[in-house]
């Protein structure tokens, strides 16, 4: 591939409406040597799109070996990916997570978040007592769609130290106890609810 022409500086370049820029070399490119990054910034939407039905295929590639090497982020909206066929994940598959690990007794029920794939439970420090003391947690509706898991992975060995997780269903509100370190819940939300689809809770 040959170099890239580089004895054209602008500093600025100011397309008007409707007009734009057109690369017809075999192998175009637009590459930025700068030491900062490159920003591509729109007022409205940004539309990449491969015209053709047999070779339009885009490719996104970073070579940074990094574990957030390539990321797309949304600051305050979804990020939503549409495929006419199927979508092919290659390498394994990390889903935000949070924590909730209280400490001392409490009837509170905290705030499963709704951004995250996955709450982690720590019941470590939740107290002790003859009838069994909780992490109490709330789990809100979510979107429907969406797939909500939560593990219980340390509770202290007392035996007491339970968590429970309270949702909403078709036949109204339920609580799930999470019993034992490594008990787990899954759950999907329907227009009527959380569904349960799996766990060993």
């Amino acid at each position: 591939m040959s170099e890239i022409l580089e004895d054209i500086k602008i500093s600025h370049l100011e397309i008007s409406n409707n007009s734009g820029i057109v690369l017809s070399g075999e192998n175009s490119r637009i590459k930025h040597v700068g030491s900062g990054n490159l920003d591509i910034l729109s007022n409205n939407d940004i539309n990449i799109t491969a015209t053709s039905e047999e070779t339009g295929n885009i490719l996104i590639t970073s070579n940074s070996q990094e574990n957030n090497s390539l990321q797309l982020k949304a600051n305050d909206g979804g990020i939503k990916i549409i495929a006419n066929t199927n979508i092919t994940l290659s390498g394994g598959f990390v889903g935000d997570y949070d924590t909730i690990a209280p400490t001392g007794i409490t009837t509170t029920y905290f705030p499963a978040s709704l951004t995250t794939l996955t709450t982690l439970l720590d019941a470590t420090n939740t107290g002790v007592s003859s009838s069994g003391n909780y992490l109490n947690v709330d789990l809100s509706n979510g979107t429907v769609g969406q797939i909500k898991h939560f593990a219980l992975y340390q509770d202290g060995g007392s035996g007491n130290n339970d968590a429970r997780v309270r949702f909403n269903t078709t036949n109204g509100s339920t609580t799930i106890n999470l019993d034992n370190p490594g008990k787990t819940l899954s759950l999907l939300h329907t227009p009527t609810g959380w569904l349960r689809i799996g766990g060993t809770a």
